[in-house]
């Protein structure tokens, strides 16, 4: 027993705090708007009971026995009933439209505090499939915090009205509302019961509903139309999404079938007391006790007090399903970053790089990426990671732009660890092209400023970053310029770009920005040899003033590179500079000769 009144005092304080903040939220999103929506909850609680005992007078008025003398009294009645119903269809449409504008306000004031938390963790979180669970769970479960307010003030409401009903049936006799309202108890464990069942389903569905909305999308996104129709797939995913579809459909279906069939049980008894009320005030008419006009007050009594019942226990199982959610969607807004901003240096300009004895491993993994890596990168310098796939090139880039945070050793800027420096002074410095880039469909100028937004309206340095990642305007279209959109999403007129012309953009960006730090990763990957050379001849004439590393897998593009580092495994297995690695006839030796070869076979197959 005391564990029980335990967790129901834990509860409560936490339902306490998501109410704060609910407030809190709801007034942030509009005062003005607040206010109204609680002057509305006080005003609706008071006009049904007036209206029932104005019915009742007016009943009583056209079934007397001298209603000519009556008849201004009446009229004076009618004219009050018509105005109180005026006023409360005005109010009911304008409580509708005030609050839907809020709500949009609210929600919106809670989308934004879920992406701002998002965007705070680092990348280590979007490692692990039960980030995207927490994600999900926390879009589907704050949409109770804009509701917490409200329910808490219905809560409120319908003890008021529940108390003056009671008290009014208590003037018929004492104990029936009493038995009323402990008929209605059954309801309330039911729906508590039933809201449990359903919130547990969601939380283990979070998994295969994300997987059920990533089949939905590969159907209907442009970005794997393609592969649909040239693979011939579409009936396979169709068929997968049908399948996924019908065993969520099946689930639910069973969970809204057992609570309608239990929430039927329990609403017949209640029935019965209302039909004991009218009984009642029938043979008191009869017995001329009671007045006609009490029939239909106490009638409408009993019905409110039964409403007011079920919805104050609905309201109390919403509270109860709504900590459950809030509990959850709290813990999300609590995880915290593995990756700190708590550097308070501030750097203007790097001009050396050390990677000092570094260690790396992925979270939630027991195998090591990087193994006792060691390099430095300085001013007037390019530095090339070469290796075969998954040696830990990639990685390094990762690290070294604080993606991650290091095992052991230590990253060095400027001869000061990476984790002193203030995060955004920091990544001002660094002017990257990333393997997976990101191909925004916005217009040239948004595009092309993205790395450096505050200078967007520069339309020179837009056009000179433009020509100095090979990207000439008229040749992708005939009237292109700095202000025409890329791709169709946003204008019909969109320009289609190849993965080649995307990924000069994505040069183009890093070029904009301008840094003294610059880092590519396989920017070469979709270009075409000659593009490619430009690109790296450019890269070189680049680092006579920078820092640059570059990833490749293309040994003919190192050979521009004033050192090269050799990765294999994750360790470092050769340094130096092209000329030095081909005389060593190492691992680099062997690597670039089986390209060299292939390049030249490819040649005379195509002569």
């Amino acid at each position: 027993m005391k564990d029980k009144i335990s967790e129901f005092i834990k509860k409560w304080n936490r339902l306490t705090i998501h109410f704060k903040r609910s407030v809190l939220i709801s007034w942030k999103a509009s005062p003005q708007l607040f206010i109204l929506r609680i002057a509305y909850e006080i005003i609706s609680v008071t006009l049904p009971i007036i209206s029932l005992f104005l019915s009742r007078t007016v009943i009583n008025i056209l079934s007397a026995d001298n209603f000519p003398s009556q008849q201004q009294e009446f009229y004076a009645i009618i004219v009050v009933i018509v105005f109180i119903n005026l006023f409360s269809a005005l109010l009911a449409r304008a409580y509708t439209y005030i609050s839907t504008i809020h709500s949009d306000l609210v929600t919106n004031v809670i989308d934004l505090e879920i992406i701002d938390q998002i965007n705070k963790l680092d990348i280590s979180f979007f490692d692990n499939p039960e980030f995207y669970d927490k994600i999900q769970n926390a879009l589907r479960d704050s949409r109770s915090l804009q509701s917490l307010t409200w329910i808490s003030l219905t809560l409120i409401k319908s003890i008021i009205q529940m108390t003056s009903n009671l008290i009014i049936l208590m003037g018929l006799n004492f104990y029936l509302p009493i038995i009323m309202s402990i008929l209605c108890l059954p309801g309330v464990f039911i729906d508590k019961y039933v809201a449990k069942r359903k919130y547990e389903w969601q939380l283990q569905r979070a998994r295969n509903d994300r997987k059920l909305g990533y089949i939905k999308n590969i159907l209907i996104s442009k970005t794997h139309a393609k592969d649909i129709r040239l693979f011939n797939v579409q009936e396979y995913f169709r068929k997968m999404y049908t399948n996924m579809w019908q065993t969520w459909f099946g689930e639910k279906k069973s969970l809204d079938k057992q609570r309608f069939v239990l929430s039927f049980s329990a609403s017949i008894l209640p029935l019965f007391a209302t039909t004991a009320v009218l009984l009642m005030v029938g043979n008191g008419i009869l017995s001329g006790s009671l007045s006609i006009g009490d029939y239909s007050l106490y009638g409408g009594v009993a019905n409110q007090l039964l409403s007011s019942i079920n919805t104050l226990t609905g309201v109390i199982n919403q509270s109860y399903e709504s900590e459950m959610r809030l509990s959850k969607y709290a813990d999300f807004l609590k995880l915290e970053p593995v990756v700190k901003d708590n550097g308070n240096k501030k750097i203007d300009e790097i001009t050396t790089v050390r990677f000092k004895n570094v260690y790396f491993s992925y979270p939630n993994t027991n195998q090591l990426i990087l193994k006792d890596i060691s390099f430095d990168i300085t001013q007037n310098q390019s530095v090339a990671l070469v290796g075969l796939n998954g040696a830990g090139k990639s990685t390094i880039v990762k690290l070294l732009l604080r993606l991650y945070e290091p095992d052991r050793g230590e990253i060095l800027v400027n001869g000061i660890n990476i984790r002193e420096y203030d995060l955004k002074s920091y990544y001002k410095c660094i002017g990257v092209v990333l393997q997976d880039f990101c191909r925004y469909n916005l217009k040239i100028r948004e595009t092309v400023a993205i790395t450096d937004i505050e200078n967007m309206s520069d339309d020179h340095k837009i056009i000179r970053a433009c020509k100095d990642a090979d990207i000439e305007l008229k040749a992708i279209g005939p009237n292109a310029g700095i202000d025409t959109y890329l791709g169709k999403v946003f204008d019909k007129n969109g320009l289609e770009l190849s993965g080649g012309y995307w990924q000069k953009f994505a040069v183009a960006q890093a070029y904009f920005k301008n840094s003294s730090l610059m880092v590519f990763d396989e920017p070469n990957a979709a270009l075409d040899p000659e593009a490619e050379q430009r690109l790296f001849l450019k890269m070189r004439n680049l680092s006579k003033n920078k820092c640059v590393l570059y990833v490749t897998h293309r040994l003919c593009a190192a050979t521009t590179a004033g050192q090269i580092i050799v990765l294999k495994d994750g360790t470092c297995i050769e340094k130096g500079t092209h000329t030095q690695l081909m005389k060593n006839k190492k691992i680099y030796y062997d690597l670039f000769n089986k390209q060299a070869k292939n390049y030249r076979e490819d040649e005379t197959q195509n002569t």
